[in-house]
């Protein structure tokens, strides 16, 4: 059976935190990479079809700060994607450590201004704009042998406030 999955959870931005107000900067948050993630990274078109076009990377390093401006064309799609795991947070207050072993892309994605940040850990990604061949060769696609059972877990972890 061709499969093709995606998880969807969406962590508060900004995470709450022991600051007088009890929530940490919005801007002050940020994502690091287990591995540096040098590569292009996607887009989505307005329909919702995979670009072809490849953007710079905004991680720097390891790190991806967060900021709004990210999100205004959309989901952020790493298809080339070295981590299985990253690290959520801000410099103050609670870190989450996000794991992902078995999948090849990751999307980003919020709504400018909205208050969470969807971390989704990918096998298979959105139909690429022009595609128009059959699911099964769809990028991304995986099989299922019969009687074959396939786990892709997905972990969170809170870390101590730093």
């Amino acid at each position: 059976m061709p499969a093709s999955l995606g998880f969807h959870p969406a962590l508060r931005w900004p995470l709450p935190c022991a600051s007088s107000t009890g929530v940490a900067s919005r801007s002050g948050h940020f994502l690091e990479f287990e591995v540096e993630e040098p590569a292009p990274i996607r887009r989505l078109d307005p329909k919702g079809l995979l670009t072809s076009v490849r953007h710079p990377t905004p991680v720097v390093g390891r790190h991806l700060a967060l900021d709004d401006e990210l999100f205004v064309p959309d989901v952020v799609i790493f298809d080339r994607l070295k981590s299985r795991s990253l690290v959520y947070g801000a410099d103050t207050g609670p870190r989450i450590r996000v794991r992902f072993p078995d999948v090849t892309h990751l999307g980003l994605w919020s709504k400018p201004g909205a208050g969470f940040l969807c971390i989704e850990p990918w096998k298979g990604v959105s139909d690429p704009a022009g595609f128009e061949g059959d699911f099964h060769e769809k990028p991304g696609v995986f099989l299922v042998d019969p009687g074959e059972e396939q786990s892709l877990p997905m972990t969170f972890e809170l870390l101590p406030a730093r």
